[in-house]
């Protein structure tokens, strides 16, 4: 066994020693010919946490990274954000995976400095769709332009979906403050990169 501690020390812990017992005991009642031994890491291992109160991101990071056999995140205020995407869609995302848009079914689309949500009209090629924009009226309501407001997009400029719509023209999404929220932090993460 092999423990990932993001508080680690330069020595095996009391409390995580005796949580190892336990299991190594446990498992042994289950099969008493299982030999078990473990080992943790130290601080230059793996990223540490520089605070109290982010064990639970750190935990799904490793189990992630097992899973997926990838590297660790390198900033950990953008791997929450990612975490609420993944949430939100029941599914795990590489960190530059992009959703594949479906026809029939909206998405937020980033355009400049703000972002619409317009529904998939048809594929046009591997990475490209046509997708007809709803405008806003209000800044919780959504409607049809008088004219159509028709785009082809390539597919990195969605950043959120699908996109629940409801209502009849107007349109409401319940899902506007968490588009929002992943908008307003991809402009950000994008600007510390610069």
């Amino acid at each position: 066994m092999f423990v990932l501690d993001s508080l680690a020390a330069s020595f095996v812990k009391p409390s995580t020693k005796n949580a190892i017992v336990k299991m190594c005991d446990l498992l042994q009642e289950i099969d008493p010919k299982l030999k078990l031994n473990f080992s943790t890491n130290t601080p230059q291992d793996i990223p540490q946490q520089s605070n109290c109160y982010d064990c639970g991101v750190f935990v799904c990071a490793y189990a992630r990274c097992l899973l997926l056999k990838s590297s660790l995140p390198d900033d950990f205020t953008s791997f929450r954000k990612h975490m609420v995407l993944e949430l939100h869609g029941c599914k795990i995302q590489g960190f530059y995976e992009l959703p594949t848009p479906q026809e029939e079914t909206y998405y937020a689309v980033e355009y400049q400095k703000s972002f619409y949500i317009g529904r998939v009209l048809q594929r046009s090629d591997d990475s490209h769709a046509m997708y007809k924009f709803l405008h806003k009226c209000s800044s919780q309501m959504f409607d049809w332009p008088k004219r159509d407001d028709i785009e082809t997009c390539h597919d990195s400029c969605v950043f959120y979906g699908p996109v629940s719509v409801v209502g009849n023209a107007p349109f409401t999404s319940p899902q506007l403050m968490e588009i929002d929220q992943v908008f307003n932090w991809l402009r950000k993460s994008r600007k510390t990169k610069k």
